[in-house]
C-alpha cells in the first residue's frame, strides 16, 4: 500500500494542509495526474482549467485536513476541530512550511486553548503515536494512523486516479472547521449544479451497527438534512453491480460537506468507512490512533477504480 506512504509523508491540520498538498501535486507529477490548485488552496485531480472544474459531470469531494493544534504563540494553542480526547501530556507533530519537529500539549487553558510546548518555528501540530513513526501502521488486518478522517478517503482517490479518469476530484482544505473550504468553493460559483453530480467521500464513527469491516457505508442524510435520493440510489446501483459489500446508513450527529452542497441544490451522495477512535477518541475519551480495516479500504480502492455514473 504505497499510497499511505505518500499521504501519511507529512503532517496536516485545518488550514495548514499545504505540506500535504505539495506531496500530492509531487505525486500528480510523477504519474501524469492533471491537477488544477485554486485560488483557495484546493485541489482539483483530472482537470487542467477553471472551465474543466465547471464541465465535470462527476465530482468526487474529500477532505485534506485533520482535527489538530494551531500555535498561537510560544506557549499557547487553539484546538482546531471538534471531538477531540484528553489532550493533557499529549505528543504532538509540529510543523511549518519547511521544518518538523516535535512538542507537548500540557493542559487545557480555556475552553479549545491549551498550554503547549514547542519548537519556536511551528505553526500547527498533529497529535502523534510513537508506535507510528510512519503515520501509519498495518497489523492484524487493521490501519492505525493518526488521521484516518479524512486522509484514508484521499488516499483511496490518489490510488484510483491513476486508473480512472471520468470524474474530478476535488480535495478541500478547513473541512473540520465550520465546513471553510467547500463553502468558499460553492459561494464561489466554480461548479454548475446543472452539469455536476456529487459523490462526497467521509467516515463515519462506529456504531452498534456498523464496525470496521463492515464494508462500504452508503451514507444517506447527516443531522441536518437527507441527501440526494435518486443520486443515493444510483451509488448503491454502483456498489451493487460491483458486488462490494456495503451497509447504509444516517449521520445522526455532525454535518459533512455533503449538507452543503445539499443547501445549493446539487445532487449529492456520499459514501463513507467505518473508523474507529474517530477524531483520535477512544472510548474512554483518551487518546489513541484511529483505525480502519484493510478489507474496507481496498475495496472502496475498487469502487472509485471502476465506478461508471451514467
Amino acid at each position: 500500500m504505497d499510497i499511505l506512504d505518500v499521504v501519511y509523508s507529512e503532517p496536516t491540520v485545518s488550514f495548514h494542509e499545504y505540506r500535504l498538498e505539495r506531496m500530492i501535486i509531487k505525486y500528480c507529477n510523477q504519474n501524469n495526474i492533471y491537477y488544477y490548485h485554486d485560488e483557495f488552496g484546493m485541489l482539483w485531480l483530472n482537470v487542467k482549467t477553471e472551465k474543466d472544474i465547471r464541465q465535470s459531470k462527476l465530482l468526487l469531494v474529500s477532505h485534506l485536513d485533520h482535527p489538530g493544534i494551531e500555535i498561537i504563540n510560544s506557549d499557547t494553542g487553539k484546538w482546531l476541530g471538534g471531538g477531540q480526547p484528553n489532550l493533557e501530556n499529549t505528543l504532538i507533530k509540529v510543523f511549518n512550511e519547511d521544518k518538523i519537529g516535535y512538542g507537548q500539549i500540557l493542559n487545557m487553558i480555556y475552553k479549545n486553548t491549551y498550554k503547549v510546548k514547542v519548537p519556536s518555528f511551528a505553526k500547527a501540530g498533529c497529535l502523534w503515536y510513537k508506535e507510528l513513526p510512519k503515520g501509519y501502521q498495518i497489523k492484524d488486518n487493521t490501519i492505525y494512523t493518526y488521521a484516518a478522517d479524512d486522509l484514508i478517503m484521499v488516499a483511496a482517490l490518489l490510488e484510483a486516479v491513476k486508473y480512472n479518469k471520468s470524474y474530478t476530484v476535488l480535495l478541500t482544505r478547513a473541512e473540520e472547521f465550520n465546513l471553510t473550504g467547500i463553502n468558499k468553493v460553492l459561494s464561489n460559483g466554480k461548479l454548475d449544479k446543472n452539469i455536476t453530480k456529487v459523490i462526497v467521500l467521509d467516515t463515519t464513527h462506529q456504531t452498534l451497527d456498523i464496525n470496521i469491516g463492515s464494508g462500504i457505508v452508503l451514507r444517506f442524510g447527516d443531522s441536518e438534512v437527507l441527501y440526494n435520493v435518486w443520486m443515493t440510489k444510483k451509488i448503491e446501483d454502483e456498489l451493487k453491480r460491483l458486488n462490494l459489500k456495503y451497509i447504509k446508513h444516517r449521520l445522526y450527529w455532525g454535518i459533512t460537506e455533503a449538507s452543503a452542497f445539499m443547501e445549493h441544490n446539487f445532487k449529492v451522495g456520499s459514501i463513507a468507512l467505518s473508523v474507529e477512535n474517530q477524531h483520535n477518541r477512544n472510548y474512554e475519551g483518551k487518546s489513541s490512533p484511529e483505525k480502519v480495516s484493510v478489507d474496507d479500504f481496498k475495496e472502496l480502492i475498487q469502487f472509485l477504480k471502476q465506478i461508471d455514473l451514467k
